[in-house]
């Protein structure tokens, strides 16, 4: 069992060595499921990152990620749970130091679902 993710939940990169900023998170989160008394969210969630950095080389954004949920037994509004853990797709960016550039990937995950009064599988 896995805490149920919510507005305010910490989205981490998944890669050692790759720090994210400026996080932007653009899907609505549930109005009628609350925990905590916060909305919790469900269906495929859309992220924007600001820039990405890995080894001092900085690519800049938007970056965008979709995080796909996967609670098997809870949903909100007819859609699966976003919970703690779940991860996003990669993506491959090109970061910038001087004039010299580096491909790296960026992955992020939900690291804290902003709640610990709900879980589910």
């Amino acid at each position: 069992m896995k805490y149920v993710a919510v507005e305010g939940m910490d989205l981490v990169p998944v890669e050692s060595g790759v720090e994210i900023s400026g996080v932007a998170v653009s899907t609505q989160a549930s109005s009628n499921v609350k925990a905590d008394g916060k909305k919790v969210y469900s269906g495929d969630i859309s992220v924007a990152i600001d820039s990405a950095v890995s080894g001092g080389y900085t690519a800049q954004g938007p970056i965008h990620f979709t995080i796909h949920p996967s609670a098997q037994y809870a949903s909100a509004d007819g859609k699966k749970m976003l919970l703690e853990g779940d991860t996003s797709n990669s993506v491959k960016v090109t970061g910038y130091m001087g004039q010299s550039s580096k491909a790296f990937d960026v992955t992020i995950k939900v690291e804290s679902a902003g709640q610990t009064s709900i879980k589910a599988e």
